[in-house]
């Protein structure tokens, strides 16, 4: 099995989450994309994907973490970080 397809769905699970809290289209959703620079990110948008990241991964998120998890590419890389930790 290729080791990107673990990344690759994670990756893909992340989008749809974004996407769906946003209520915009996962296809406008990129590495760049964060809170005020992308449609509907906002400050009660972060809370809803912080805790919704939390339920999903089955993670904890520290309070000191939170205000660096500002883009896509932030908690894409703080995601596969917990997740290796967990192995």
């Amino acid at each position: 099995m290729n080791e990107a397809s673990p990344r690759s769905s994670r990756i893909a699970s992340l989008h749809a989450l974004i996407a769906r809290i946003l209520d915009i289209d996962t296809a406008d959703i990129v590495a760049d994309s964060g809170i005020y620079r992308t449609q509907n990110w906002d400050s009660l948008a972060q809370i809803n994907i912080i805790l919704a990241l939390e339920e999903m991964f089955e993670i904890e998120i520290p309070d000191d973490a939170i205000e660096h998890l500002t883009s896509v590419a932030e908690i894409e890389v703080f995601v596969a970080a917990q997740e290796e930790n967990c192995i």
